[in-house]
């Protein structure tokens, strides 16, 4: 980490202790969530902390990211944090196997999607702020797959891509077909080409 990035963290660090949060780096490339699954970072508000892994292709981007929900969690009202954090549990049991009425788990997948658009922005803002060394193009390249992946998450049924395929996040042909700025709104909708190729990374 450069000057700038370790003088990020520290700020996060700091400002976590503040309401009884901790920060927790890992050593590895993922982190557990608690809830079966790996990923590259998460933020939990019972107790307060961020998980990011170190070793992640992304690991400042995933910590701004992360932050900006810590933000959004000290910004929000406590009922909007109640359903957004319901939405999470509909989804992903949905996900895990768990019968939900179809509109419930669109209702809740729609407003996941919608919070991430938010933390996703947020998260921009703060790398801007700190004048982080990430790439502002490509992290919300890789901020609008991340959502899209969402709507074929709920077309598959299936957090996990197909077996043998690679994360769709590392692909650069992937990649590079996404917009390239948040006026593409896209929790809203999926465009076709985008669908069609996100579908090949699912079982």
């Amino acid at each position: 980490m450069d000057k700038k990035a370790r003088k990020f963290v520290q700020h996060i660090r700091e400002h976590l202790e503040e309401y009884g949060g901790k920060l927790i780096i890992g050593t590895g490339k993922e982190v557990n969530t608690g809830e079966g699954i790996r990923s590259s970072g998460l933020f939990n508000d019972n107790p307060v902390v961020i998980r990011a892994a170190k070793n992640c292709k992304d690991f400042i981007g995933v910590l701004a990211h992360e932050y900006a929900h810590f933000l959004q969690w000290l910004d929000f009202p406590k009922n909007i944090q109640s359903a957004d954090d319901n939405a999470g549990v509909v989804f992903f049991e949905w996900l895990s196997g768990k019968d939900y009425e179809s509109r419930d788990v669109q209702r809740a997948m729609t407003r996941i999607m919608a919070m991430e658009r938010d933390a996703e922005r947020r998260a921009v803002a703060i790398i801007k702020q700190f004048d982080l060394n990430v790439d502002i193009e490509d992290y919300i390249k890789k901020a609008n797959c991340y959502i899209y992946m969402h709507w074929i998450m709920r077309e598959r049924r299936s957090w996990n891509y197909r077996r043998g395929a690679k994360d769709p996040m590392k692909s650069r042909k992937l990649i590079g077909m996404m917009p390239d700025s948040f006026k593409a709104k896209s929790d809203k909708k999926i465009p076709k080409r985008i669908r069609e190729a996100l579908l090949s990374y699912y079982p």
